[in-house]
């Protein structure tokens, strides 16, 4: 997968090194989360696809927001939910970055480090 060092949010290049198989199974996964989340607020619907995308390694801005644009959405919104949901603070933020790489707070989610 792609590790940017850098915060570029107006690329849109998409995973440019990732073999095809892993890129089909990655947007099934992306849909299949879209399609079950069908009736949730565009909003709140960018932050799940968002999760899933770090959750699934599509951990720089670039890389969120051509992903989400490669599925119909609006690559801005997701970029201005990415930014404003972003912190260090695990009880008022959804994920933090680090050198352009964005992770889940692990406790905030119960997820391992």
């Amino acid at each position: 997968m792609i590790v940017e060092t850098h915060m570029d949010c107006h690329a849109s290049e998409l995973l440019a090194d990732a073999p095809s198989a892993e890129l089909d199974k990655l947007f099934r996964r992306l849909r299949a989360a879209e399609k079950d989340c069908r009736g949730m607020d565009v909003h709140s619907l960018d932050t799940v696809l968002i999760h899933a995308c770090i959750a699934s390694g599509v951990n720089t801005c670039a890389s969120i927001k051509g992903t989400l644009e490669t599925l119909g959405l609006n690559g801005d919104r997701a970029v201005i939910a990415l930014n404003k949901q972003t912190g260090d603070d695990a009880l008022r933020y959804c994920w933090h970055c680090s050198e352009g790489v964005y992770r889940a707070h692990p406790y905030r989610y119960g997820l391992p480090d």
